[in-house]
């Protein structure tokens, strides 16, 4: 018999206001991972940032009403970390800034 694979999906955010904070947030098997550029979120807005990702549909409506307080936030499957590692490095930009250099 063949498992299906589990459907998963990232979405990449851009926070001028939080010194262009960038944030890919991964969404795969109801479990949620957010990988932002620095440590510029304050507690209460990476819980903000959470419910408006439920409210929007990005992620599973049932976070809409998260909380990183108590053991509730382990078991929900919210990860939130500092992490360049998925940024990309535009190829035909580094081609463009050379030719014109």
């Amino acid at each position: 018999m063949k498992s299906i694979p589990a459907e998963s999906h990232a979405y990449e955010f851009c926070f001028i206001e939080l010194d262009y904070t960038l944030v890919r947030v991964e969404a795969s098997d109801g479990d949620v991972t957010i990988r932002a550029t620095a440590d510029t979120f304050s507690k209460q807005r990476k819980v903000c940032f959470i419910r408006e990702l439920a409210a929007e549909g990005f992620i599973p409506d049932d976070y809409r009403w998260f909380s990183l307080a108590g053991p509730e936030s382990y078991s929900r499957g919210v990860r939130w970390l500092v992490d360049c590692s998925w940024l990309k490095v535009d190829e035909a930009l580094i081609a463009r800034t050379q030719r014109l250099s």
